[in-house]
């Protein structure tokens, strides 16, 4: 099965590999325990990035009902994924969807 989406933590300083790739993996973790699997988590990531770039008339009620869950989880799964890590500043995951073949 293909992933459906990529996550990199973006930090204002290197952390080393191991700690990087936990840090991601409780992000995941968190995530896909407040959306659900893979695809789940793809389809809301798409729902709130077209709600975003749209009005709110022009997007359909499944859609918007979607995208509305996206910014809580997203904003959970970031403070999983940091517990732990210090010195950290400034941090983000970036959520990147796979292309669709």
């Amino acid at each position: 099965m293909e992933r459906q989406y990529t996550v990199a933590l973006q930090a204002d300083q290197v952390l080393p590999a191991r700690e990087r790739i936990a840090a991601e993996i409780r992000f995941v973790s968190a995530l896909e325990s407040a959306l659900g699997e893979p695809a789940a988590v793809a389809d809301t990531l798409r729902a709130w990035q077209a709600a975003s770039e749209s009005q709110a008339n022009e997007i359909d009620k499944p859609t918007a009902e979607r995208a509305v869950r996206w910014p809580s989880a997203y904003d959970q799964a970031v403070r999983a994924g940091l517990a732990g890590v210090q010195g950290l500043h400034e941090a983000t995951f970036e959520v990147k969807l796979a292309r669709r073949q």
